[in-house]
């Protein structure tokens, strides 16, 4: 794997509904490893920076998921897609459609679960990108 700057975009546009949270197991509060962003059906979901997808699949929470490994120990996992248009082994760029939103899984509505990694540990994808996915 190339050096490959972290993932610093946004993977796709829409309303933040939740936020990342490490949770307190103890103290009751669940943990939420990453950023659910609303949109409509279909909107497209792009990679967050250059990569190789590592995996893609289906399991019971994430529903319909991709998983991009970057340079640096990063890695970015999107869930909840309705279509997923990469595969294991493919290269693909920073802005690349990789999937499609979605209600896979444990989703109630429409939207992305986006989490990032770093050297294994879940990370705030707000200490990487600005803003906010607004179109």
């Amino acid at each position: 794997m190339t050096l490959s700057p972290p993932p610093d975009r946004w993977p796709t546009t829409g309303l933040v509904t939740k936020e990342f949270n490490k949770g307190n197991i103890p103290a009751g509060i669940k943990p939420h490893l990453g950023i659910d962003i609303a949109g409509p059906a279909d909107t497209p979901i792009l990679a967050a920076a250059p990569g190789v997808v590592d995996r893609t699949g289906a399991d019971d929470f994430l529903g319909n998921f991709v998983e991009i490994r970057h340079g640096l120990g990063y890695l970015t996992v999107y869930g909840h897609c309705s279509r997923i248009v990469v595969a294991r082994g493919d290269r693909v760029e920073a802005g690349q459609v990789v999937a499609y939103m979605g209600k896979s899984g444990q989703a109630s509505a429409t939207h992305l679960h986006f989490e990032t990694w770093r050297q294994g540990e879940a990370v705030d994808p707000r200490t990487f990108v600005a803003g906010d996915p607004t179109p």
